[in-house]
Parts: C-alpha cells; sequence; structure tokens
C-alpha cells in the first residue's frame, strides 16, 4: 500500500489507534501496518469495533473526510495502465475522472526507478464546493462584485496495491494472472514467462 499527502486533504500521522480515539471527531483514519483493517470515518471509540485488537495498539495514519463520489482501480502492467474498473460510487460521476491527470500520472510513475512490474492505482472523483468570483467592469477597471459556491469535483489519486493484495474488480481473469505473475517475477528474481 503506497498512502501519499495530496493537496486535497490534510494528512497527520497519530501515534497510535488508542490515542486516536480519544482525539478524533469525525477524520478518517487507515493503518500504517498493511491490511490490518479498512480505513474508515471515526467520529466515536464505537467506530473503532472491527479495528484490530485489545492486544495491539496499531499506528495509523488520520486525515481529513473527503466527499467522494466515484473510486476506480487502475491496473498498471509493466507500465501500462491496461484498465480502469469502477468499484464504489455512482456511475454519473465518472464524467468527473480527469483522465489527463492519470496519464500524466503514468508519465511521472515510468520516471520512478524502483516501480514494481504490476500494481493498482486507486483513483477518486470528491465532490466539495469551490467557490465562484464574479467580477464586472467599473470606470474600466475589473472588480470583484460577488462570490458564491457551487458544487465542484476533482479527481485525487487514493493509494496504490501491490497485485498479492487488490480486488479484481472484474478485470479480465487471464490479463489478472498475467499481473500478479509480473510481480512475483519481479521479486522473485525470474523470468516472467506469461509477458506476452
Amino acid at each position: 500500500m503506497i498512502l501519499l499527502k495530496n493537496s486535497s486533504a490534510k494528512l497527520e500521522f497519530f501515534y497510535t489507534l488508542a490515542y486516536t480515539s480519544s482525539h478524533s471527531s469525525g477524520n478518517f483514519v487507515k493503518p500504517v501496518k498493511e491490511k490490518v483493517f479498512t480505513g474508515k470515518i471515526v467520529s466515536s471509540i464505537k467506530d473503532l469495533i472491527g479495528c484490530g485488537s485489545c492486544y495491539e495498539d496499531y499506528e495509523v495514519y488520520v486525515s481529513e473526510p473527503l466527499n467522494f463520489v466515484y473510486e476506480c482501480r487502475a491496473f498498471i502492467y509493466y507500465d501500462e495502465l491496461k484498465d480502469l474498473r469502477p468499484y464504489k460510487g455512482d456511475y454519473k460521476y465518472m464524467k468527473y475522472m480527469n483522465t489527463d491527470l492519470i496519464a500524466k500520472a503514468m508519465e511521472d510513475w515510468k520516471t520512478w526507478a524502483n516501480r514494481p512490474n504490476a500494481c493498482s492505482l486507486d483513483w477518486g472523483v470528491i465532490k466539495r464546493p469551490h467557490k465562484i468570483l464574479v467580477h464586472k467592469q467599473i470606470d474600466g477597471k475589473l472588480q470583484l462584485i460577488d462570490s458564491y459556491y457551487e458544487d465542484g469535483y476533482d479527481t485525487i489519486f487514493i493509494e496504490g496495491n501491490l497485485p498479492y493484495a487488490l480486488g479484481s474488480y472484474g478485470y479480465f481473469s487471464i490479463d489478472y494472472i498475467k499481473l500478479i505473475n509480473a510481480y512475483i517475477s519481479q521479486i522473485s528474481n525470474i523470468s516472467d514467462e506469461l509477458h506476452f
């Protein structure tokens, strides 16, 4: 799992899950240790039911909650985005997915020396108010006369997952097997017999 700071959310690090439960009010919480529990909004102690055990106090990432309306998974195979599969949200918001941003991210991806041969990169569309400024020419000068908010949509990177730990969400089964094999071949330092 890769969890990156982005401009859409203030990302903080709290030391333990217990600390978070007593100092968090409606924040998104995700474990530092992979796959311990699924990230979720924590508003009270009862929201922590199912998040670990009483014998461990997990370190977690904490960020402000975002209003995701659509989420999809990009399957990456040898530096090529092979497919983009929706896994959560309303399909009506698919049109707000900024594919130019994803294409730029893929170009940046190719510059990372230690990147995996195969993985997934999850993307989301968030809904949040955008401030609209209304200007008017007055006496030959452009002046602000009003402002208001309307719904806006932004595409953000959510996380990346290695093939051993991701759902296929309908990705073609042969390609899914090739994805897993590419990663196993890479970490085992053997030839990828399925790379054709």
